[in-house]
């Protein structure tokens, strides 16, 4: 998987995705995070179907900061791919910072959602 890079407000926000590995970083605090979220994460997950992927790891340790409307983006993510048919399906490896108090409190949603394919991974430094 090779997904051209998104840089938002020259660098706060990263995104980026390579050889399986789905890189989110900086603050994502923007009012409307979906005008550039939703279309990576759905070039993301299109990616993968295509390519069978069976594992993507999603790398937020240096996520400092995502709004409601940002976690959001990544609960539907897990909700499409709830739709899918079982064989069709990919796990997604949550890697997060332990440290991090929003990391924390917002991730285990989305593993709720989807218990048997979202696996939440906390890191410390």
């Amino acid at each position: 998987m090779k997904i051209e890079e998104v840089s938002i407000e020259n660098g706060r926000v990263i995104l980026k995705a390579a050889n399986n590995i789905v890189t989110i970083s900086g603050d994502i605090d923007q009012m409307y995070p979906q005008e550039y979220l939703r279309g990576f994460i759905d070039k993301v997950h299109t990616t993968a179907l295509q390519e069978k992927i069976k594992e993507i790891e999603v790398d937020l340790f240096n996520l400092n900061f995502l709004n409601s409307n940002g976690i959001k983006e990544l609960l539907r993510w897990v909700l499409e791919l709830k739709k899918q048919p079982k064989d069709k399906r990919y796990k997604i490896n949550f890697i997060y910072d332990e440290s991090n108090a929003w990391q924390v409190a917002s991730l285990p949603i989305l593993h709720h959602f989807e218990p048997e394919q979202v696996i939440l991974k906390g890191k410390s430094e």
